[in-house]
């Protein structure tokens, strides 16, 4: 007698001998749909509690495996309506890390100036790395590229250091918006699609980034495939068959600002 059958006649025998014939078959249906071993599990253990409960509506038209697979999509499905979507092609500058030096706001110096704090402790330190000779934390500025490139190469650590504290910008807000949705659902899941190639600018930090998202609807340019899942080796490429639509992440700043791209102040000092 099939498991299945069994059922009818022996609820909890049926049970357990359905388990031994199809779970290793539909667990690994549901860790291809899940990508991790503890949703996976959970999406079994909810697919045959249904299919137990429901045997009796099981009429032959199709495989029973094929039907207990269509109860474990359909519970899939539901659960991802708690899914998070951050949007497509995000950068902080551009489409493929357009070079834009940015940001220059109030809000963002005064961060970017205590991540040189921790990173450098004292300012002579900061002006020995840098080549400069600031002589207050509140006059430091970060270069630009084009600064660099006229200084023949010199300050470029105040050029670099800034790119990297705007990456940390870019994957904080993603962190903090995915904290504060998860103390909500704790199921939530996030992603973004679109991704973008690692380069100086856009805030592409994917080592950064990937502690943060589940997933991603990725791009291959730069290498992106192999970074990802060496980064992420237990998170999934969703199929572009999804779709996608674009929704900006605003204030990633703190602010919205029309001060957030401008050229050197003169009142500034610490270039020699």
């Amino acid at each position: 007698m099939q498991a299945w059958a069994l059922i009818a006649k022996d609820r909890e025998r049926g049970a357990r001998a359905l388990v031994e014939e199809y779970g290793r078959r539909l667990y690994a249906t549901a860790y291809r749909l899940c990508l991790n071993e503890k949703d996976a599990e959970d999406l079994v253990f909810r697919t045959f509690a249904r299919v137990v409960e429901r045997i009796g509506s099981f009429q032959g038209r199709s495989e029973f495996f094929t039907w207990m697979c269509a109860i474990l999509v359909n519970f899939h499905h539901m659960d991802m309506r708690r899914f998070v979507w951050f949007g497509d092609e995000q950068s902080l500058t551009g489409y493929s890390g357009k070079a834009i030096d940015f940001c220059f706001s109030p809000h963002c110096l005064a961060a970017f100036r205590d991540f040189l704090k921790n990173r450098y402790g004292s300012l002579d330190v900061l002006n020995a790395e840098w080549e400069t000779d600031f002589s207050a934390w509140e006059a430091i500025m970060p270069f630009t590229r084009q600064e660099v490139w006229t200084a023949n190469g010199r300050h470029v650590a105040g050029w670099a250091d800034h790119l990297e504290f705007m990456d940390g910008r870019l994957s904080g807000s993603l962190e903090n918006a995915c904290s504060a949705l998860r103390e909500k659902d704790p199921n939530l899941h996030f992603s973004i699609s679109g991704t973008q190639a690692p380069t100086a600018y856009g805030g592409m930090d994917w080592w950064r980034q990937l502690r943060v998202l589940d997933c991603a609807m990725n791009y291959n340019e730069g290498g992106q495939y192999e970074i990802h899942r060496s980064f992420l080796p237990e998170g999934g490429t969703m199929p572009w068959a999804w779709g996608w639509w674009t929704i900006k992440v605003r204030d990633i700043c703190g602010e919205a600002t029309t001060q957030s791209i401008h050229p050197r102040s003169a009142k500034s000092d610490g270039v020699r």
